[in-house]
């Protein structure tokens, strides 16, 4: 993750060579991109996937994919402040073991911080819905739970009036009103019914897991890794219609955009020894 207008880069470590399950904490490194030197390293929670920075670069938030938990950091270039919030009951990471990459409770991963920096929001792919933190009192406040199936990454729009994500089990990008968020938010806090329903969902599918999602830097395209058919998929943000699809190195995950949209960046996991590698 780039941050401080660009003059770090925050990497996450996914697990310590020494933890094969998992069953501790990982960490965050910060380098500096002028000099090329480690900065700090930081410890985390569990299996660290998403880091996320606000916007106002004064808050990083790592998501726990190993424990159900988030980590905040606050005045990161100082002596930081950390706090460790559950979403709902933590994974007892001790009695675990196995693929940590299915063994992992409510397998927490897209984030991104609301417009305001007031409120984090987190995909949970298991159980599926989406999960709020309230980032200025330090606390999970609920989650809402008609999301298409299995929501995995979250991106919000340059002008912030819309959140967007992907889902691997239904195989769809789908679309949502910010505004229609902060409404489910204000319910959670006041203990009423939330409201939205999956018909506020504007979704596409296109029957392949879905994997990352990205915008153009115009909004006008959002771009898509299907997984299954080793494909990516180009789509218009105002029909939610495809555009093109295009093939790519087998079993797409990772995807980026150049700020000039110049480039686009692919990257694929591979399964059971098979494809792998990147595309651009």
């Amino acid at each position: 993750k780039f941050a401080n207008d660009d003059k770090s880069l925050w990497v996450s470590f996914y697990r310590f060579n020494w933890d094969n399950n998992s069953q501790h904490g990982s960490a965050i490194a910060q380098y500096d991109l002028n000099t090329k030197a480690l900065l700090q390293i930081i410890p985390s929670g569990s299996i660290p996937k998403i880091i996320t920075m606000s916007s106002d670069f004064k808050q990083l938030a790592s998501t726990h994919w190993g424990d159900n938990s988030i980590g905040l950091y606050e005045k990161l270039y100082d002596n930081y402040n950390y706090y460790h919030i559950n979403i709902e009951k933590p994974l007892n990471i001790k009695a675990i073991s196995g693929n940590r990459d299915k063994n992992c409770g409510y397998c927490l991963r897209g984030t991104v911080f609301t417009p305001d920096n007031k409120y984090l929001i987190v995909s949970r792919m298991g159980g599926c819905g989406l999960a709020f933190i309230d980032v200025v009192n330090k606390k999970y406040i609920g989650s809402i739970f008609n999301v298409p199936l299995t929501p995995r990454h979250l991106v919000l729009s340059p002008d912030n009036k819309t959140l967007y994500l992907s889902t691997v089990a239904s195989g769809e990008v789908s679309k949502i009103d910010m505004s229609k968020i902060y409404n489910e938010i204000q319910n959670l806090e006041q203990k009423t019914k939330p409201q939205i329903t999956l018909k506020d969902w504007n979704s596409l599918k296109l029957n392949s897991g879905v994997r990352t999602i990205a915008l153009s830097n115009d909004e006008k395209y959002l771009f898509a890794t299907l997984n299954s058919t080793s494909e990516l998929a180009i789509i218009d943000t105002q029909s939610m219609k495809i555009l093109e699809k295009h093939k790519v190195t087998s079993f797409p995950v990772g995807l980026a955009v150049s700020k000039e949209n110049k480039y686009l960046a692919v990257t694929s996991q591979g399964k059971d020894g098979l494809g792998g590698g990147n595309h651009v």
